[in-house]
């Protein structure tokens, strides 16, 4: 669904008041105001965590962790105990973000294995080249490896509620696919990559978080996933759902958002842009610029 021309009109107004009624800024108020609203009438929050060290927040799966008479099941491989084991810390955040406390998840060592072997490192060495309070850090036409873009959609698994895993089993299987040299057809099919706004003032709390697509318009991708921290924010599209068949390639990647932040007396919005996948050893982008 796509705003009319009358909403986009009086959200740009609002903004415009925001912003302390300033002139000269017409355009680039309509343009935010037409993003925030295409964004708002096909999407609905379903998930949003808050990250701070120390305040651990369980996925949302119903399940009571200290009831030890409930074998425990695996998010991503869904193997039960005995038939697995847990003997590692179930939380899920990367260490370095120093957020390593916030989100918990039953994940078995078999596939915190994986993780640590096949996601971790790409993961960091993409995260931080953004987060860097220097954006001349980054180097120009940077993409995504399918490593790293698998870690940020395992993020999003280990907060999306159980209402939504029945929609998610061909996803589960690609994260846990260690197999990258064949990811390139899929990054190409489905137009993967990772949309990253520079916000001009620092998130006010690090946060993860799941929109999901509601309405008949299917031209978007089911689930989108955000994650942000300092004065980034990463998004990207959660493949393979069940509900994205008739998705337009040219949607895939999720509508784009202004992020906008109040700065002092005007409202800016963020830089955007998208980063395209590519499966390791390749150096050409082949999914969406």
């Amino acid at each position: 669904m796509d705003p009319c021309r009358d909403q986009i009109e009086l959200a740009a107004y609002r903004r415009w008041e925001r912003g302390g009624r300033r002139h000269g800024g017409d355009r680039a108020d309509w343009i935010a105001a037409e993003k925030d609203l295409r964004f708002a009438l096909n999407y609905r929050w379903i998930a949003r965590e808050i990250l701070r060290p120390g305040a651990s927040t369980s996925a949302s799966d119903g399940r009571n962790r200290t009831d030890r008479t409930q074998p425990r099941l695996c998010r991503y491989c869904e193997q039960v105990e005995p038939l697995t084991s847990f003997t590692t810390s179930p939380r899920v955040m990367p260490v370095f973000l120093d957020l390593a406390a916030s989100v918990e998840a039953d994940e078995c060592d078999d596939c915190r294995a994986h993780h640590e072997a096949e996601l971790a490192r790409p993961f960091e060495a993409f995260t931080r080249s953004f987060l860097e309070p220097d954006p001349s850090s980054r180097e120009a036409g940077a993409t995504i490896s399918s490593p790293a873009l698998k870690a940020f959609v395992r993020l999003g698994l280990a907060i999306l509620p159980a209402t939504g895993l029945r929609y998610v089993g061909e996803t589960l299987e690609w994260v846990a696919n260690p197999d990258h040299a064949h990811d390139r057809s899929t990054i190409r099919s489905e137009r993967l990559g990772c949309r990253v706004y520079r916000t001009p003032e620092p998130v006010p709390a690090p946060f993860a978080s799941i929109a999901s697509r509601v309405g008949l318009d299917v031209r978007y991708p089911h689930l989108l996933f955000f994650l942000g921290a300092r004065r980034v924010v990463f998004q990207t599209y959660m493949p393979f759902s069940t509900l994205d068949e008739d998705v337009d390639d040219e949607c895939r990647v999720g509508p784009a958002l202004s992020m906008s932040m109040q700065t002092g007396g005007t409202v800016l919005e963020s830089v955007s842009t998208f980063v395209p996948a590519v499966s390791p050893g390749v150096t050409t982008p082949v999914g969406c610029g």
